[in-house]
């Protein structure tokens, strides 16, 4: 039988498809950048898997970074041969972000032979707060001759190998036996050996015996390496806290536990759950008499005074200035008030204020009081000196810290007279009179000096503010229920008991709350600030200082003697119920 036209054509047709490479098929690629969000100190993976239908040589893709740079890669993994007689080719990046913003993966270029194959642009976005998404990587090996830098393909591991990711948590807390008040430095660390995706606190310390000061802990910066065990490990901060012990003896911090994805030794991501380590502390009890100028600081303390301005003429106000650096609680420091003589008018004080730096892991606080004084006539005048007392952790004893202001120059003002010579003592001073009640003239002395200012024509701007305060407290007349108030909390620290006093203190509070603030009345006290909102930031700030130190009092009456803690929530009471005062309820 002859063949047909046909089927020659039919049997050409598939000789032709036969004799075809499979080389000229391209091959198929993917690319994957993720995650999609990550902060600015985290780290994004970019992965390229190509398949190809033959085995010939396949260069590791091309592309451009944009606020993009390349920590590590490629690292290669090559599948085996397909029943197809082709193989899965996967490349992988680890990426590092500049700065917030759009960053990008373009021009990617695949290459396999004489063919090339364009892949699409990749994006993710870049954020200032780390998400918990980006990885936390374990740096590689250094490139040596048994670790290659970039190899091909993964070593070989044994079969009996152990896959749990080497991963775990540890808390320190140093000093181990802190004094009464002192600053502890807790830490939480986390050790690893392999990469660590995410982290979920599930408990944390309440840090019970202590007050707690959280101190920032930057992005997750790299790792420091470090040794644990006879092995090598990466650290990581994750908590720190300043801790103040409120109380003498045996004090124990409870261990925190964490749910987290890690990398084990086969490559696969496995979910861990770690707890830390138990911290056990021995608090020592503050000796014996203390002295009568502590307040509580336990550490380092550096007093100053200064006079702003130095020289001024008489009747013009100058600020006496007093500044506290310490690791130390400052808050309970009060200045005591200062005999300064007839010829220099104490003005009052505007409320401390207080900053606060991180300093070799310690939280430093400097507090600053500001005292207005207006001299009467010409001269210099030599202020009395600031005496603090402060216990020294290094030699187990109290130390009295002292400031001396500079002398202050007083130039005669418009009509003032020099300054009379001192007398000597036990000399008696003819023409002169006892001095004034300050109860019952301070309106008259506030009065007189806001006409001298007035004549003076406020020139300085310390003199513009010294007349808006007086101004307001000369409209400030009786209120029978600020007084009632005062009188409750004087009656209130006579009690025999701390307890019974902070009871008493809360309650008259309570009534008069109810009386002039009642959106205020029925929230405990460490909510007033936040009730009060940003529009009376300095009322709330009283209120917060208020708060904290009545649950001192409550909590650690032994922190420091008993009726300082109590003088200095009565002065803080006071200066609330003035700050309520002047602003009204609104």
């Amino acid at each position: 039988m002859r063949p047909t036209r046909r089927s020659l054509r039919a049997w050409l047709g598939l000789l032709l498809v036969a004799s075809l490479p499979a080389a000229a098929q391209l091959p198929e690629a993917t690319v994957e950048l993720s995650p999609e969000l990550i902060g600015v100190s985290e780290l994004a993976e970019l992965r390229v898997t190509v398949h190809s239908p033959s085995l010939e040589t396949m260069e590791p893709p091309r592309f451009l970074l944009d606020n993009l740079e390349e920590l590590s890669g490629p690292e290669t993994a090559v599948g085996t041969r397909d029943a197809r007689g082709g193989r899965t080719i996967v490349f992988r990046w680890v990426l590092r972000p500049h700065h917030v913003g759009r960053a990008r993966v373009y021009g990617l270029r695949v290459s396999a032979g004489s063919r090339r194959l364009e892949l699409p642009v990749r994006r993710l976005e870049v954020q200032a707060l780390p998400t918990g998404q980006g990885p936390i990587r374990a740096r590689p090996p250094e490139p040596s001759p048994a670790h290659p830098a970039r190899p091909t393909t993964p070593p070989p591991r044994e079969p009996h190998a152990p896959t749990e990711p080497r991963v775990f948590l540890q808390a320190e807390a140093r000093p181990a036996r802190p004094w009464l008040g002192e600053q502890v430095e807790y830490t939480l660390y986390l050790y690893y050996q392999s990469d660590v995706h995410s982290i979920r606190p599930l408990e944390l310390p309440d840090f019970d015996g202590f007050w707690a000061e959280e101190i920032s802990v930057p992005g997750k910066a790299p790792g420091e390496v470090v040794s644990s065990g006879g092995e090598r490990f990466e650290r990581a901060v994750m908590l720190r806290r300043a801790l103040f012990p409120l109380r003498a003896g045996s004090v124990s911090i409870s261990p925190v536990s964490a749910e987290m994805v890690a990398t084990g030794a086969d490559g696969r991501g496995r979910s861990l759950r770690r707890t830390s380590n138990t911290i056990e502390l021995e608090v020592r009890e503050l000796p014996e008499p203390a002295p009568e100028s502590f307040y509580g600081t336990v550490g380092e303390l550096e007093l100053s005074a200064t006079l702003e301005p130095p020289t001024v003429a008489a009747g013009e106000p100058v600020a006496w200035v007093v500044r506290a650096t310490s690791p130390g609680r400052l808050g309970l420091v009060e200045l005591p008030a200062p005999d300064l003589g007839p010829s220099l008018a104490d003005a009052g004080g505007d409320e401390p204020s207080s900053e606060r730096r991180v300093a070799r892991g310690r939280i430093v606080e400097t507090r600053t009081w500001r005292r207005w004084l207006v001299p009467q006539q010409a001269g210099p005048y030599r202020l009395p000196p600031i005496e603090i007392a402060a216990f020294d952790p290094g030699t187990g004893s109290y130390h009295e810290v002292r400031a001396d202001a500079p002398e202050l120059l007083v130039s005669p003002g418009g009509g003032a007279e020099p300054a009379a010579p001192e007398p000597r003592s036990g000399e008696r001073t003819v023409g002169t009179t006892a001095p004034p009640n300050r109860a019952g003239n301070h309106r008259a002395l506030l009065l007189g000096l806001l006409v001298a200012l007035a004549g003076a024509g406020l020139t300085t701007p310390p003199g513009r503010r010294f007349l808006r305060r007086a101004a307001r407290r000369l409209r400030l007349g009786k209120d029978p229920v600020f007084e009632r108030l005062e009188a409750e909390i004087e009656n209130a620290f006579a009690l025999p008991t701390t307890a019974a006093s902070v009871a008493a203190v809360e309650a008259a509070w309570r009534s008069f709350l109810a009386e002039r603030h009642p959106e205020l009345a029925a929230l405990p006290a460490r909510d007033w600030s936040r009730a009060l909102g940003p529009r009376r930031r300095r009322t709330a700030a009283e209120a917060q200082r208020f708060a904290e130190d009545l649950e001192l009092l409550r909590r650690a009456p032994r922190l420091a003697d008993a009726e300082a803690l109590k003088t200095a929530v009565s002065h803080r009471s006071r200066d609330l119920a003035r700050e309520l005062r002047r602003h009204g309820s609104g």
